[in-house]
Formats: C-alpha cells, structure tokens, sequence
C-alpha cells in the first residue's frame, strides 16, 4: 500500500530509515542471530529503524531476551558506548557472548521488571544525570506496562533522543489491550512514527487485524515530547 504524502516521516529525520536494507545489514544480523542462537527470521523493520542510532552511545533495552539485539547495536553505537539491559530473566550465556564482542562494553544487566522502584534507582545510579540516545522498550506487552515504561524512563533521553517500540500491532487479549492501543492513545497527543516492512516511515497506523500480528518498530523522538511539554500548563 502507498503511503500518501501527508501521512509519511519527515525526510530531514527518517530519510535514512526508507533506504532498502543492504545484503551486509541481512549478513550481520544473520551472523548475530546464529551466534545467540535466535531464530534466523530477518526483522528489516528493526534494521531500517536503528540507523537513527549510528554516530550515538548511549542506549537503553528492556526485554532483551537472548541479547541478540544488544549485540546488534555494538555494531550501530559508536564506542566508547553504554548499554543498559532490563530484563527478568538472567541469561549468563547471552550476557556473555556479549561480553566477547568488545573490549570497551561499558554493560550494565539489571534483572528484574522495568516497573520495580529498585530498577529505576539503579538506573538513576547508573545514569547519574547523564542522557541515553535511545530507549527501546520490547519487554511486556501489555497496555500498562508499555505505558509504565514510556512514562517512567522517556525522561532519560536526550533532547536528540529516540524511543522505540517493537511489537507494535499486537492489540493483547480479552482481558488486557496491548502495545497497539497503547500507540494509539499516545500518537492522539504527540507524532508516533512507524517503520513496518519495506514500506516508507510514516505517522502510527494500527493494524486491526483479527489476528495477532507481530513486528514493526513505533518511534517517538524526544523533540516532539518536549515540545509539547512547552505547551503544557501545570
């Protein structure tokens, strides 16, 4: 489907995320896959989506599973690079092949969920004042845990910074919404981008599907949310 002009991402931002993935994008990530023993499926949304991070350093994950995504992006971050994993399960070998990719990892594993106050005190522990470049939050994808981690960590970010969502059509189950109407909500207030397949970025738009569909990356940019924290009145 074309995507009409009024709907799509500003150029001066994404222009370099609607660029085809290249065959040595698909042969690093298929290496890293296969070395963390993940499934070989290529995600291209994430791969067009995290060039907004090449010439960054600092960067923050939660849910970070076989860590394969945090190897990916030693290779996008420049070094000296920091990189903070959230996540509840413990996964020594992930952590340390990991470990094994560079000398300069400056790594920091936090176990347990990203809505926990002793989490969050580490982080500012961690941090201690200084801004991340990117968020990605792919943890729990429930409706009230995306919003817990949108609202509880957006405020690291530097004013150049990007959030990332994964997951991003997922509408969660009879008892609970998900990621998708929590992206909904949120793009009603500030500009919510997506990257979804080989199709150009462009503004938030759900799926609807019956089924559950998986994939795709959501991205909010730290300009946007603080523009509008200029136009609130408290």
């Amino acid at each position: 489907m074309e995507i009409p002009v009024i709907f799509q991402a500003p150029l001066d931002i994404f222009g370099v995320c609607n660029e085809p993935v290249t065959q040595t994008e698909k042969r690093l990530i298929t290496s890293i896959h296969k070395e963390f023993n993940k499934a070989p499926a290529i995600d291209t949304s994430k791969i067009r989506a995290f060039r907004l991070m090449k010439g960054k350093r600092r960067w923050m994950e939660i849910g970070t599973e076989s860590k394969a995504n945090l190897a990916y992006m030693t290779h996008i971050l420049d070094d000296p690079n920091l990189i903070i994993d959230i996540d509840i399960h413990n996964n020594e070998e992930g952590k340390k092949r990991l470990y094994d990719l560079s000398d300069n990892l400056n790594y920091h594993f936090l176990e347990g969920s990203s809505s926990d106050a002793i989490i969050k005190n580490r982080i500012d522990k961690i941090l201690s004042g200084i801004k991340l470049d990117g968020l990605f939050i792919d943890g729990n994808h429930m409706f009230n845990y995306v919003f817990n981690d949108f609202a509880s960590y957006y405020k690291y970010l530097s004013s150049d910074g990007f959030i990332f969502f994964h997951d991003i059509y997922f509408i969660g189950h009879s008892k609970s919404k998900g990621v998708a109407q929590f992206l909904s909500w949120l793009s009603t207030i500030l500009p919510v981008y997506q990257i979804s397949g080989d199709r150009a970025a462009s503004l938030y738009m759900p799926h609807y599907s019956p089924e559950t569909v998986w994939g795709g990356i959501a991205i909010v940019t730290m300009k946007d949310i603080l523009a509008l924290e200029k136009k609130l009145i408290y």
